[in-house]
């Protein structure tokens, strides 16, 4: 009888020491599985946390791009600088304007003077009455009136009397006439030519005014179009990293996940296992008290 209770006695000791073995061991595992568990949770947290702080830093990058794409539609790339060349191809030389100033009038007019001696000029005419009453009174003291000395006499005088009033009239007449047109053409040009060069002058700035705003204007047009470019790539840019960070981090808390579940999953077996083993242990230890029992009784 002494035996039968020490053989059960041994088997529930031995039961209980495998039964707290198990129970440490599943206990173990189940802890491994919370930290495991905690662990990634954290990291699930911080990865999460980093990327909205990567999305927060790019933002401001991705807004200018947005912007810039918006202006960049409507922007003109000339800069308004087709608004200079319509001026420019409207410009034309001023009409009417006359480089010599009218002074063909005064040309054609000095082309159409002639000078031919007037005999119905009063002076002329007195002249050669006095002339022919001076040479028959000279003649006739002589007794040489109506002779024919008396006529070569009055026919040289005569002549000289046409040279002299050809000269006087040429110089009253024509001469006067001819200074006065050629000083009307002369001033008439010079005018001409002061106008012309005048509007040449107002044209020529006018031309040069709209090419130099042109130039600048399509400067400006392809440096703000260049800037907005530049904006538009930096958004871009800013996309594409904050893509490529968010692709990341989905992939390195999905491998977070995949090795929780691996160390969740593996908790499990092992707990199972330890459970198995400490029913396994009270079934051979139950089984030996009982050999022992009958053992110490035969």
């Amino acid at each position: 009888m002494g035996m039968g209770v020490a053989a059960i006695a041994v088997a529930a000791i031995g039961a209980y020491s495998s039964s707290q073995s198990s129970q440490a061991s599943s206990d173990a595992a189940m802890t491994a599985a919370r930290a495991s568990k905690s662990i990634a949770e954290k990291q699930i947290k911080l990865l999460r946390d980093m990327y909205e702080q990567n999305r927060a830093d790019m933002l401001p990058f991705l807004q200018a791009g947005k912007n810039a794409l918006k202006r960049l539609n409507s922007s003109d790339v000339t800069g308004g600088a087709k608004e200079y060349l319509k001026e420019l191809m409207g410009l034309t030389f001023p009409d009417g304007v006359d480089p010599t100033g009218g002074a063909q009038k005064y040309i054609d007019q000095l082309d159409q003077l002639e000078f031919k001696l007037d005999t119905s000029d009063p002076i002329y005419q007195w002249r050669a009455a006095e002339n022919e009453r001076q040479v028959n009174q000279f003649m006739a003291s002589r007794g040489g009136y109506d002779s024919r000395a008396a006529a070569n006499m009055l026919l040289s005088s005569g002549m000289q009397l046409q040279t002299e009033e050809t000269e006087r009239q040429f110089n009253q007449r024509y001469l006067a006439k001819y200074n006065q047109l050629t000083d009307l053409a002369n001033m008439s040009y010079q005018q001409g030519q002061a106008q012309y060069k005048q509007a040449t002058d107002k044209y020529s700035a006018d031309v040069s005014k709209n090419i130099t705003g042109y130039n600048a204007a399509l400067q400006l047009g392809q440096a703000e179009y260049n800037k907005l470019l530049d904006l538009v790539k930096v958004g871009t840019g800013a996309s594409s990293a904050a893509g490529n960070y968010g692709q990341n981090t989905a992939n390195q808390i999905s491998n977070v996940m995949g090795q929780n579940s691996t160390n969740q999953q593996n908790a499990i077996l092992q707990s199972g296992a330890a459970q198995s083993a400490a029913w396994q242990g009270y079934g051979q230890s139950a089984n030996n008290a009982l050999m022992m029992y009958y053992m110490s009784q035969s």
